[in-house]
């Protein structure tokens, strides 16, 4: 059995009001899922810009017309407000290449976002065509304040590469497909991750052959 709504709005409320909406919602005991309203005296923790629509049936009890045994509650997906989205962009990111293993670490800064509806896309492109896409691996607790992602780079379709390969990568919004202005991103073979051993530097310094005895700068051999 299913039943369908049609035309519902949302109501916005201002984050001064938050305390005021929630203390009406506790005196009509609207709490399906028994969270009770201590959320109320911290409004920053709340974001005013995503809501779940939550429903909740009431059968008819053992009186008649008085409606008593309540069903699981059930709630629907994420739903953004839209205007007040920013443009998805790229600020700075800590590195701009990775093996083609995958796995580096990157540190993402970028406009705010939301850590529920971002995700970090990779993709390869020849002539129109997309030869290759995958994200970046990272959960929300790895989105700091909104302006910062911390994420590990995919694996690339193939590690048999002999030459770098230059891909993009671009910020995307699951909710409603938007995405940023891409940037290049290189991938480099694994052979090129194996860094080379430094060679020692050389010491500049050469002591003159011979110092007299109690002459500034005159050292001693203590062996």
């Amino acid at each position: 059995m299913s039943y369908t709504f049609s035309n519902l709005g949302i109501q916005c409320v201002k984050k001064k009001d938050i305390e005021e909406a929630l203390r009406l919602r506790e005196e009509i005991r609207v709490d399906p899922f028994k969270t009770g309203y201590s959320h109320a005296k911290q409004p920053a923790t709340i974001d005013l810009n995503a809501v779940r629509l939550c429903f909740q049936v009431f059968l008819e009890g053992q009186q008649r017309g008085r409606f008593t045994e309540p069903l699981q509650p059930v709630v629907s997906d994420v739903i953004y407000d839209k205007k007040a989205m920013s443009d998805l962009v790229i600020c700075k990111l800590s590195d701009a290449c990775a093996s083609v293993a995958g796995g580096k670490e990157i540190i993402l800064l970028c406009e705010k976002v939301a850590k529920e509806d971002i995700s970090v896309r990779f993709y390869e492109e020849q002539h129109g065509h997309i030869l290759w896409e995958d994200v970046g691996e990272f959960q929300h607790s790895n989105v700091h304040k909104q302006v910062a992602i911390s994420f590990r780079t995919p694996r690339y379709r193939t590690l048999e590469i002999e030459q770098s390969v230059m891909v993009n990568i671009q910020l995307r919004r699951p909710s409603d497909g938007a995405t940023s202005e891409p940037l290049p991103f290189e991938l480099f073979p694994l052979d090129s991750a194996n860094l080379k051993p430094k060679r020692k530097r050389p010491n500049t310094w050469d002591a003159p052959e011979h110092i007299p005895e109690g002459a500034p700068g005159a050292y001693y051999n203590l062996l």
